[in-house]
């Protein structure tokens, strides 16, 4: 924040020349983010006794996170002087406070007149991140860049033409310390320009990152260790939520199991349809699951020997089961579950074989081999169907992946089957495998399923609406979901598909112009006088009741009327005369308005100025009336 003071310029209404321009006292806060008083002090007050010279100019500085110069220009008198000394005795209080802060600080504060950087200013941090007395970088680019890691100053050459275009860039780069370290730094930088757009000074904030970079390496190479021991292992290894619900399954498991990944996942071990069985051939309870038991009582599960049947064969697999708990820290019951499943069916059946070797040795090897006969056709039928299956997925994969918008399946249970990337980015997930499996409402602020919205949804078969969601760290959005019944060829509902699209930032933009457009009317219902704003084209945009008076109309009447369509002919006429004088003239204009209200004269001084956007274009009137008819004599009769 920034506050620049200077002479107005006369206008037609010009007070006489006898009146002074009062000096307003500048008293600023300056907040630590880009307040350097040091700074200040260089570049804008190099010389402090020029102060006193007369029809002087006074330049005294806040710096705020955005930074600005306030200038003043005042005639030299004892009221004058007094309020320059006490100015000055607290900006070196407020100056001394925050040198001391800064002086503290383990980050690397920066700053830089807008002189090509011959005056530079840096924290003490500088020589403990950097290594480096700060006159070092003094007007010296190259010396910076010769510190740079060289695979990292192509970045520093690309944020310094972002930082000239746009006025900040926020980067990460290695930096090669005068001891021959090598520092990671997070920094931050900013430009600040005058109204004529030169740089007044640049500054900006470096943070050592080093120890996270580090950290993130480690945490990296200690994933992908365990990602290859996963995939690699020749037990199958299944993971599995507090509920049971299975999470991930390495390819050895989708070898035991005989069922591929995407038909694991979200499967239960309490799911009957396993047809588990123990060794005597009497069924397996699913509370007595080795990893159920382990989940309900927290302790490790060790050799239990399960029977199930897999797809295509007649006969069980047998898998001994070993199941893990898994604890989060200062929690007594487990959230997660480790299985792993070793196959044992062929050393189980040769030591059944064993014992009846004599007996069925040549039956058995006719079995056998019908057996294997039946199974290689089966495994070749299977093989086929997976190829047709993995092509379509892969086709629908490369379609949804490529999408930039949000988009996820689920079954008629609203389970999550699929979710592209685009909606593991939006919700914050790293992997599918947390998402996956898991009801969609959990992704909603509202926790639980509407059942007004999925019989709406049912019914219409596609829908869009507006609602708030939930990030895997907490944190609420908003986003604006197109949801469609998926259906089959005979038009029976299949599952459900969702895309999704952000709308937060659209939500933020209207809030705040609603209270924009709340903060103008109150200021507009606060003024004294009759206040009102139109468009150019002559309607009314906005107003106070003492317009509606004037109009004798309700004002919301008169939102979006012109002169004509509220007042008489003669007094729109008026109006638009003087708004076309405004606009010829381009400056800020005063009248005396005489008009007849309802067959009472009435006298008006109004104050009419031109609203501009952020490129000096006109956009619109402001106006301000204030009834003077108490304040105005009477005509005399001349006769």
């Amino acid at each position: 924040m920034a506050y620049v003071f200077h002479e107005t310029t006369a206008s037609p209404t010009t007070p006489s020349r006898g009146m002074v321009a009062s000096v307003a006292v500048i008293t600023v806060a300056a907040a630590i983010g880009m307040t350097l008083f040091k700074w200040a002090e260089e570049i804008l007050f190099p010389d402090i006794t020029g102060w006193q010279s007369h029809d002087m100019t006074i330049v005294f500085a806040a710096l705020t996170a955005g930074t600005a110069a306030a200038l003043v220009r005042v005639r030299t008198n004892r009221t004058t002087t007094r309020l320059v000394n006490e100015a000055i005795a607290q900006r070196s209080h407020v100056e001394e406070e925050f040198n001391h802060v800064l002086d503290e600080m383990d980050d690397l504060v920066w700053a830089t007149a807008g002189d090509g950087g011959r005056r530079f200013y840096a924290n003490p941090a500088v020589e403990k991140i950097l290594g480096y007395d700060h006159k070092r970088f003094d007007n010296n680019l190259g010396f910076w860049l010769e510190c740079i890691h060289p695979d990292d100053r192509e970045i520093i050459l690309d944020s310094k033409d972002e930082l000239f275009e746009t006025g900040f860039t926020e980067i990460e780069f290695r930096f090669v310390r005068s001891d021959g370290q090598i520092r990671w730094l997070h920094a931050r930088s900013r430009l600040l320009r005058d109204e004529e757009g030169a740089i007044v000074h640049g500054g900006g904030i470096m943070t050592d990152i080093t120890e996270r970079k580090e950290a993130e390496q480690r945490l990296r190479e200690s994933e992908e260790r365990h990602r290859a021991l996963f995939e690699t292992m020749a037990q199958g290894v299944v993971h599995q939520d507090a509920v049971g619900n299975i999470l991930s399954v390495n390819p050895a498991a989708e070898g035991v199991l005989g069922l591929a990944q995407d038909k694991l996942i979200g499967q239960s071990s309490i799911d009957p349809r396993w047809k588990a069985v123990h060794e005597d051939g009497s069924e397996y309870p699913a509370g007595t699951h080795p990893a159920m038991v382990a989940l309900r009582t927290g302790k490790k599960v060790l050799d239990a020997v399960i029977g199930i049947p897999r797809p295509g064969e007649k006969k069980y697999r047998w898998l001994s089961v070993n199941a893990v708990p898994l604890f989060r820290e200062s929690e007594e019951n487990p959230y997660q579950v480790y299985t792993t499943l070793q196959d044992i069916t062929e050393r189980r059946d040769g030591e059944l074989a064993i014992k009846r070797a004599h007996m069925e040795l040549e039956k058995r090897v006719d079995d056998r081999t019908a057996e294997l006969v039946a199974a290689n056709r089966q495994l070749e039928r299977e093989i086929a169907m997976r190829e047709e299956t993995e092509e379509a997925l892969r086709i629908k994969d490369m379609a949804l992946a490529s999408s930039n918008s949000a988009i996820a399946f689920s079954d008629l249970e609203e389970r999550i089957t699929y979710v592209n990337q685009a909606f593991l980015d939006m919700w914050g997930y790293d992997s599918t495998a947390e998402v996956l499996g898991r009801s969609a409402w959990e992704f909603t602020a509202e926790k639980q399923a509407d059942k007004c919205v999925l019989n709406s949804l049912m019914k219409e078969k596609s829908r869009t609406r507006e609602f708030t969601v939930t990030k895997r760290d907490g944190t609420n959005f908003d986003v604006q979901q197109l949801a469609s019944v998926v259906t089959d060829k005979a038009g029976t509902p299949i599952c459900f598909m969702g895309a999704f699209i952000d709308i937060t930032e659209r939500k933020r933009t209207e809030e705040e112009l609603r209270r924009s457009n709340d903060l103008l009317q109150a200021l507009i219902d606060s003024s004294p006088a009759a206040t009102f704003i139109k468009d150019l084209e002559g309607r009314y945009i906005a107003l106070n009741d003492f317009v509606a008076e004037v109009a004798g109309r309700p004002r919301e009447e008169l939102i979006g009327l012109t002169d004509h369509e509220i007042f008489p002919k003669d007094m729109a006429d008026l109006f638009q005369r003087e708004d076309r004088e405004l606009l010829e003239a381009d400056q800020t204009m005063e009248m005396l308005q005489n008009i007849l209200i309802d067959g009472v004269g009435r006298s008006y001084l109004t104050r009419k100025t031109l609203l501009r956007d952020s490129h000096g274009k006109p956009y619109g009137i402001c106006g301000f009336a204030t009834d003077i008819t108490s304040h105005v004599p009477p005509k005399e009769d001349k006769n």
